[in-house]
């Protein structure tokens, strides 16, 4: 076989499955790994959980560094800093779960660290002695006593929106109208969510010795419409289909497959010219 026919249809079949595989991944709204951000959909949520849920695992196997890689992970993936609704109770929990680790490994430094990092998510945090031993109980207080200490606020929530549910720092806190009194002053971020309506974020500074108010009315959500929390909905089909990735990834298949084919075309070497006949009679 003609060795440059061989290259040709070895870069044609690579160029194609080149083709196939791009439109893949762009449709289905997946980016690689690693570069997904934090809060951007389901995905990294269930991977984050399953990460807390293994460090769980290796913790009460005495794995206490796989716990904690694990638990690093799952911090990557949510962001130390986050604090949406979704991914707030899961950073606490790995917070908790590596004081639990450090206070196993009579590590008081990191554990009070770990402790600092879950009640700056939720700064009205209280350990029951029926989950925690006493050590990370009694560890705990001395952390919010510390805490509490700081100057501290009031935040008053209100909302038009019936049965809205409250969110401080992503950590639930109970439905609308509340006062939540003793926080320490600094910034919160405060979400409402309701049944039927989108999920609504406000950033509120909370002063010392003051009482900040929110009052937020909720817009009802669309059918069909992807919503704050990130569920798809179904308005692709309403898009004109030149709009839609689906269009563009089939006009450029079909556009270098014509290529692909005048290249095999032209390189196969075709038939001799030996061996055309031509007859006149």
């Amino acid at each position: 076989m003609n060795p440059r026919f061989v290259r040709t249809k070895y870069l044609a079949c690579l160029l194609t499955v080149m083709i196939l595989v791009q439109p893949a991944v762009c449709l289905s709204g997946e980016a690689p790994e690693g570069a997904r951000p934090a809060g951007s959909g389901l995905v990294p949520i269930i991977e984050a959980e399953g990460l807390i849920a293994r460090a769980k695992e290796c913790f009460f196997d005495f794995r206490y560094a796989d716990a904690r890689r694990a638990l690093g992970g799952a911090i990557a993936i949510l962001g130390d800093g986050s604090r949406e609704v979704e991914s707030a109770p899961l950073l606490l929990d790995a917070h908790l779960t590596d004081a639990m680790i450090s206070n196993s490994l009579k590590r008081e430094d990191e554990a009070r660290q770990s402790l600092i990092s879950a009640m700056e998510i939720d700064p009205l945090l209280e350990l029951s002695e029926a989950e925690y031993p006493p050590s990370m109980v009694s560890l705990s207080r001395a952390v919010r006593s510390s805490v509490r200490e700081r100057p501290a606020g009031s935040l008053k929530v209100s909302s038009r929106t019936k049965e809205a549910q409250v969110y401080v720092n992503g950590i639930g806190r109970g439905a609308a109208p509340l006062e939540i009194a003793g926080l320490p002053e600094g910034p919160y971020a405060v979400s409402l969510a309701a049944e039927g309506h989108r999920t609504e974020t406000r950033q509120v500074q909370v002063a010392a010795n003051e009482t900040s108010s929110v009052d937020v009315r909720l817009k009802r959500q669309r059918a069909g419409r992807k919503n704050a929390e990130g569920d798809e909905g179904s308005d692709s089909r309403k898009r004109p289909i030149y709009k839609q990735p689906l269009f563009w990834g089939a006009v450029g298949a079909l556009a270098v497959g014509g290529i692909i084919g005048g290249v095999l075309a032209a390189s196969s070497g075709g038939p001799s010219r030996g061996d055309i006949k031509v007859t006149f009679k």
